[in-house]
């Protein structure tokens, strides 16, 4: 009896654009949930916790705002529930109500964005005139100065010295390819500002009404990336007469919503109206073809579109492209993107409206070695992290459902809820070619190498398949136990000519797929 073994080292991504039997190799999985890709190994994610609780009475978080003071790091989050709109900021401990004078308009999330001049935070709904915090809990937010009556806008962002709103609507006249700014800062202070004057350097602009209406802004490097639906512009400062100049960049990439685009190493990661794509202000590819890209795009729903966001781990190298999937009415997915491996993997949300990255206060973690989520190795936070470092970033989520918000990776579960995790291959011809697909085989066992909490356990299980459109006959779950003195082949068998494999957990702690093997015997072909 000829008994071949085969090793798989080098676990990549997960591929859903393609089908299954069209993969090369063996690596490629075809499915997952709550796992991603570091190091060639495949991660089981961490959990999240409340943050913050208890929240004011009726607090419906939709969106957030990180801010870093001399003395702290605090979080301003926006509470909507359809009746009243509110601002708080909070500590980690304590909430305060910041809420502007003149009070909010209640219009839900997605029409929100936040941007940081000179350490201030500015916010704006398009709705409500732009409003700013000067930092002292018991001082309300309050409009920014000089900012024009009757004037509104979708978006507002910092550059260099000033702020820049896009999209506005004046005297009830919507002008979506206007752009004005404010006249420039001092250091530590808000511009006061916004009608162009002989002394100031404030002024308008509109650019190309052909290409569409602007959306949103984001600095890149030394330029101001302007984006639009399906196009993109960007904005140079020159000082002088002119302040700045205006170029047109690409005419068939813009962005889908706000806050769908984010900068890393000097590059910057859109959800386009179609695609994913990273661009360094000149050229732009995209990540997400032939990989997710139709997968995301086919899921996200039509009606909730404008929820969709972008945001960077740094801490962690990665990005989260999150989107609303199918009838969700908010975020439940994030397609999370390894900037080292270029893999996707995909995380569960528990139906967000926003995904923050920021410094999280240190009255959110046990430091000491009793507060260890689990074993040294699998704990998914920093070791000797402060409430001061500005390169270990924490993530927070807004959940308006359940009134909450939550800190990523403080918890190994759900907020008390086990995570439910795997990942499979499928459809998998051993030879890895189409003259091997009429060569039937039979897997007798398994070995995986994986890492995580001992005691834990992961199913790990084989199945055949005759050919592609017939369904795959599984074996029956083994039992993988993290941390055996000896780790065993598992004894499962599968006949056909295309093999698959799965991995799954309930609860426990964060896992490791390092690599696997298995032995088959080559049977008769057809």
């Amino acid at each position: 009896m000829n008994v071949v073994e085969h090793e798989i080292i080098k676990l990549k991504g997960i591929v859903l654009d393609i089908e299954p039997m069209e993969l090369q190799g063996i690596q490629t999985w075809t499915r997952g949930a709550n796992v991603v890709f570091d190091d060639d190994a495949t991660h089981r994610v961490g959990g999240y916790r409340q943050f913050a609780d208890p929240y004011p009475v009726g607090a419906k978080p939709i969106f957030l705002h990180p801010v870093l003071t001399p003395d702290t790091s605090y979080w301003i989050y926006i509470s909507d529930d359809g009746v009243d709109c509110k601002c708080y900021v909070t500590d980690g401990t304590t909430h305060w109500d910041i809420t502007p004078a003149t009070g909010l308009t209640t219009g839900g999330p997605g029409i929100w964005t936040g941007t940081t001049l000179n350490g201030i935070p500015v916010l704006n709904n398009g709705l409500d005139y732009p409003f700013w915090w000067n930092g002292e809990t018991g001082t309300p937010c309050t409009t920014i100065p000089g900012w024009p009556v009757d004037q509104y806008a979708k978006s507002v962002r910092a550059y260099k010295y000033h702020l820049v709103a896009l999209n506005l609507t004046r005297s009830g006249v919507r002008i979506p390819n206007m752009l004005a700014w404010s006249s420039a800062a001092d250091p530590g202070t808000i511009p006061d500002s916004w009608d162009p004057l002989p002394g100031n350097d404030a002024g308008d602009a509109l650019l190309s009404d052909d290409l569409g209406g602007l959306v949103d802004a984001e600095t890149l490097r030394d330029n101001l990336m302007i984006y639009r639906q399906h196009s993109t512009a960007y904005a140079s400062y020159v000082a002088g007469q002119y302040v700045f100049v205006f170029r047109e960049l690409f005419n068939t990439s813009g962005i889908q919503a706000l806050n769908c685009a984010t900068e890393v190493r000097g590059k910057h990661y859109v959800i386009t109206d179609d695609d994913i794509i990273v661009h360094d202000g000149n050229q732009y590819t995209s990540i997400a073809d032939n990989v997710i890209r139709s997968y995301v795009f086919a899921a996200i729903s039509p009606e909730q579109h404008h929820l969709c966001c972008a945001e960077t781990r740094t801490s962690k190298d990665e990005v989260w492209f999150c989107f609303p999937y199918t009838d969700s009415e908010n975020l439940s997915y994030a397609a999370v993107y390894s900037l080292e491996d270029d893999l996707f993997g995909l995380r569960e949300l528990p139906e967000v409206t926003h995904v923050r990255t920021g410094i999280i206060p240190e009255e959110d973690f046990d430091a000491t070695w009793d507060g260890a989520l689990s074993a040294w190795q699998q704990d998914p936070r920093f070791w000797n992290e402060q409430n001061y470092s500005e390169t270990n970033d924490g993530m927070m989520m807004a959940d308006p459902v359940q009134s909450r918000l939550l800190n990523v990776d403080a918890s190994n579960d759900n907020d008390g809820e086990p995570i439910e995790a795997f990942v499979e291959r499928t459809m998998w011809t051993v030879g890895g070619s189409r003259e091997d697909l009429w060569t039937n085989v039979l897997t007798r066992s398994l070995w995986p190498y994986i890492t995580g909490t001992p005691g834990d356990v992961i199913n790990v299980r084989i199945g055949g398949a005759m050919s592609a459109s017939a369904p795959v006959r599984w074996s029956a779950s083994q039992p993988y136990v993290i941390g055996s003195e000896n780790v065993p082949k598992l004894d499962s068998f599968a006949f056909g000519r295309l093999l698959s494999i799965r991995f799954s957990s309930s609860g426990g702690d964060p896992w490791q797929i390092h690599r696997f093997g298995f032995d088959y015997v080559p049977q008769t072909k057809y």
